[in-house]
């Protein structure tokens, strides 16, 4: 059965290949194969003067605050996951059911 599957659909794509591709010529007007390329335009004007203070953000205050809360965040994963009255609770437990 499975090779029946695979030379129907050998079939289907040879078939499908044989077909001829759609003609996309006509998809573009007259008047846009005649328009010309628009005209380029000097963004020199637009770029801030000082390439350290882009758009007036003080990025090293920005750095040290993302800094900190990425201190604060390692602080917060390096405490333990099961305070110690639970984990007292749980080998006794445990210590109860493996006898």
């Amino acid at each position: 059965m499975p090779h029946r599957l695979i030379s129907l659909g050998a079939a289907l794509l040879i078939l499908g290949s044989c077909s001829d591709r759609p003609d996309l010529s006509a998809a573009i007007s007259e008047n846009a194969r005649r328009a010309g390329y628009p005209q380029l335009v000097d963004l020199s004007g637009l770029l801030p003067l000082d390439q350290n203070d882009p758009d007036g953000i003080d990025l090293a205050a920005g750095l040290l605050a993302r800094l900190a809360a990425l201190r604060r965040r390692a602080a917060r994963l390096q405490r333990p996951i099961v305070d110690t009255n639970s984990r007292r609770r749980m080998n006794a437990a445990l210590g109860r059911h493996n006898g």
